[in-house]
């Protein structure tokens, strides 16, 4: 049996996150998976600072969950006082802990980088779901992993630290793989403009979408609508409030909606999105975007309650709630190197709004033209695109439900599994490529969020 090990030392709350969720459940109904024994390597708690259990669902005979920096007691404790929920400043101090001194102690303590070269004794091969905050393990074994957008070079500049330190873990992680698996043609074609060295190792496998087995019911619907004191109508978007995600561009859209009497809230769902409805400073590295989303809002004269909501993250159950309860989705995206979400909405029969960028057109281009595209730095075409689906409510349904049936099978998880596996295998069976040196891990003071 064929021993595989894929590690997430982030978990980007709703982005890679979901997307290993929907990996990992297509593998356990593969029969081909059944050939490999399978281990998850975890980050417990994700980027939003929330402790990660969806794992343990997902277990079957063949597929193990293990905890980054669980193994010993200094570790559990050293976890708990990192968690991303804290400050920055409060985390420094325990985050020095964990790299100071030899290996052994370091691995004890939980830092990332030796515990992972130390399980990966165990396996044959090894998948890295985000090669990024974190010099690439020292490991013996082939190396697999997902370059998912090169986000830090449109929107850091050339002199912001963040930049410089990423720069430098993309090209030891790109350096050190034996193959790389890119999730759109438009990141393809990224790396080889900006590291063309390593384009012969890329394959592109594009990400599924979550199949519901069982749509929500009317009460779980009309639940969520009460709890969130949510209105019959109202427009969706989920991310990170980012400078990518563009959050600006829809409120300026529904600025110009309201002044043409057409009054319809957002609702923002996402890691940080509970940001814009709080009066407390922002922190973090997205702290002049937010501060920037919140000032727009105000001088618009947007209240909190009426005019958008900031939900901030939600869970998959709920989310595929708001899906089905929005008139509709929008994902303004500057870039993405995918961009999940508005193939989740389409799967769940939402009528859609799609930046016209690289990625998103390549996804509406496979599924034969049925999504709605804008310019997204232009609000004024957003607003005449969504004045036609909340004024044209039958034709945007029945346009939904057309992309809802086509969604399912073109981004399919079960696809994109058997995929993954073939890659996994022809690492293995080709000459190794040699590991190339690594310090422990480094990691920058903040992260571009996906």
């Amino acid at each position: 049996m064929r021993r595989l090990l894929i590690v997430d030392h982030v978990m980007s709350a709703g982005g890679v996150e979901r997307v290993l969720h929907g990996l990992i459940g297509a593998l356990i109904e593969l029969p081909e998976a059944r050939e490999w024994d399978i281990t998850l390597l975890l980050a417990r708690h994700n980027s939003a600072g929330l402790r990660c259990e969806w794992p343990s669902a997902l277990v079957a005979p063949n597929v193990h969950v293990e905890w980054l920096g669980e193994r010993t007691r200094l570790g559990r404790t050293l976890n708990s006082l990192v968690t991303p929920r804290r400050s920055l400043a409060a985390r420094l101090p325990f985050l020095a802990l964990r790299r100071l001194g030899p290996r052994v102690w370091r691995a004890r303590a939980g830092d990332p980088g030796p515990c992972i070269a130390e399980v990966c004794e165990r396996f044959d091969v090894a998948y890295f779901t985000w090669p990024l905050g974190m010099a690439v393990p020292r490991v013996a074994i082939p190396v697999v992993t997902t370059p998912a957008d090169f986000n830090f070079k449109h929107f850091l500049g050339k002199a912001d630290p963040v930049r410089w330190v990423t720069e430098r873990h993309m090209k030891a992680w790109l350096a050190r793989a034996d193959r790389l698996l890119l999730t759109s043609e438009s990141v393809r074609d990224e790396l080889r403009q900006y590291y063309p060295e390593h384009a012969g190792r890329t394959e592109v496998v594009r990400l599924g979408v979550d199949a519901v087995a069982r749509p929500p019911s009317a009460e779980a619907l009309d639940a969520v609508r009460r709890t969130r004191n949510l209105p019959d109508r109202f427009v969706l978007m989920a991310g990170w409030v980012a400078p990518h995600k563009n959050q600006l561009a829809l409120i300026e859209a529904m600025s110009a909606l309201r002044s043409h009497g057409t009054s319809v809230p957002v609702v923002f769902v996402g890691p940080n999105a509970e940001k814009l409805g709080s009066s407390v400073p922002a922190s973090g590295w997205a702290r002049p975007y937010v501060e920037q989303v919140r000032s727009t809002l105000g001088r618009l004269g947007f209240v909190h309650g009426r005019d958008y909501h900031a939900l901030g993250f939600v869970s998959d159950d709920e989310l595929e709630c708001l899906y089905r309860l929005a008139s509709a989705f929008v994902l303004p995206s500057l870039y993405e190197g995918f961009g999940l979400p508005g193939l989740e909405a389409m799967r769940a029969g939402c009528p859609t709004l799609l930046a016209a960028i690289p990625p998103l057109r390549e996804q509406d281009h496979l599924l034969g033209g049925v999504a709605r595209m804008f310019d997204p730095r232009d609000s004024a075409a957003l607003a005449r695109e969504l004045e036609s689906v909340l004024g044209d409510r039958p034709g945007a349904l029945a346009q939904a439900a057309l992309a809802a049936d086509r969604v399912p099978r073109v981004f399919d998880w079960r696809k994109t599994a058997r995929a993954y596996l073939r890659v996994f295998a022809e690492a293995m069976d080709r000459p190794r490529r040699a590991p190339r040196p690594a310090s422990g891990v480094a990691r920058s003071p903040r992260a571009t969020a996906r």
